[in-house]
């Protein structure tokens, strides 16, 4: 049987996008994802964390590798994009327009939204700085942005 993936946390109707996933010990399982808009995705390992991150079309789903029952979501959003940091201890979430930080509890750390624009794309994080760019207006070349990983304020 699937285990059902919902932002609104788990509920037993759930249809969408399948996936199978392989554990270490060889042993499987299969999650059923919301799918509201389309079927795109993209699954990010983050051992550090014991987690997966996946997103699939505009949901987030942050599961514990160990207890795939257990995983965190950002209802209400419309997620882009998620990256690690260069040492793996922070995962980064937008969406469209906040910036989400997940510690390797997969507990969320800090948000920000003073970002000066709408649909922040994640460039890079090194040294304690994570790099996004954001629209301003249309036909506007994008914001950069620079953020501390440590609380999200903008350097």
């Amino acid at each position: 049987m699937p285990l059902h993936f919902h932002t609104g946390h788990p509920t037993p109707w759930t249809e969408g996008l399948v996936i199978r996933f392989w554990n270490e010990d060889g042993t499987d399982w299969v999650g059923n994802f919301q799918n509201r808009w389309g079927w795109s995705h993209k699954v990010l390992s983050w051992p550090e964390a014991e987690a997966l991150a996946v997103l699939v079309r505009y949901d987030f789903y942050l599961i514990d590798f160990n207890d795939p029952s257990s995983f965190v979501t950002l209802p209400s959003s419309v997620v882009s994009g998620a990256m690690l940091d260069d040492e793996h201890k922070l995962l980064f979430v937008t969406d469209s327009s906040s910036v989400h930080a997940f510690g390797r509890d997969r507990q969320l750390l800090w948000k920000t939204d003073a970002l000066g624009g709408y649909f922040p794309r994640l460039m890079n994080c090194v040294d304690g700085v994570l790099s996004i760019e954001v629209e301003e207006e249309m036909d506007e070349p994008p914001l950069k942005v620079r953020l501390s990983e440590m609380d999200g304020s903008i350097l």
